[in-house]
Order: C-alpha cells, then structure tokens, then sequence
C-alpha cells in the first residue's frame, strides 16, 4: 500500500481512524482518534477540517480512544453521524456537521469506554475497561 499522506497530530498519539462518507467532494474524510480529539481530514489536501475534544469531569484531558462513522447503510438522517469512545467513562454520538454531542452514553461505574460500533446504523455497542460490551 501506498501512503497518501503524512496527517499531523501534534505529536498526541492516534488510537483509531475510520473512513468515512460524510465528507468533501471525493465522498470521504478520513476521521481520527488522536490524543483528547476527534479530527475529521481532507487527505488530499492534507489538512484538518474540524476537531472538538473531550474533558473529564475535574477538568483534565479525556481521551479518545475509537471513532467510528455511521455505516454506508444508515438512514440518510444519519450520514453525518459518528461514535467516539472517551476515557471518561462515555460513548459520544455526533453529526459532523454540528458543534455538540446528539447523544452521550455512560459506562457503568467507573469503567472507560475503548471502542464502539455500529449496528445498522440504528444502535452503538459500546466496549469497556471492564472485559464487556453493551
């Protein structure tokens, strides 16, 4: 495989990326999960066109550790839409195109969310630091 481009992340690491089919001319943005924020990228142009971060409840950093985009099957209503899994215990879900979170779901106790899926567009499985998905 051939490398497209080299996307800065300032140096955070990046725990997951998806394509997705919400995005500019060519159909596709790349979206990542870097650090403390979601980023959505023009690969050709090599550059970041949105990006909005999550905090823990005290203030601090919260991590993303997945991103995932509504599937090519989902109802248009939600073809912007993505899942993120946040180190402060929640699965977010967001339309690209808007500035807050449609929907923030809670881990149990004090569990992390490390991934999240789709299923049929309609309903986000959420994977926690304690060996379960729900």
């Amino acid at each position: 495989p051939k490398s497209l481009q080299r996307l800065d992340h300032g140096g955070d690491q990046v725990y997951g990326c998806a394509w997705s089919a919400c995005g500019d001319a060519y159909g596709a943005w790349l979206l990542t999960a870097a650090g403390a924020a979601v980023r959505t990228w023009d690969v050709n142009a090599g550059k970041s066109i949105k990006q909005w971060s999550y905090q823990e409840p005290r203030g601090d950093q919260a991590y993303v550790f997945d991103v995932q985009p509504a599937p090519r099957d989902a109802d248009d209503a939600l073809r912007a839409t993505i899942a993120c899994a946040v180190s402060d215990g929640t699965a977010r879900v967001r339309d690209v195109r808007l500035d807050y979170d449609a929907r923030v779901l809670r881990a149990p106790g004090d569990s992390k969310v490390t991934a999240v899926g789709w299923l049929g567009g309609t309903a986000v499985a959420s994977c926690y630091g304690d060996g379960c998905c729900r």
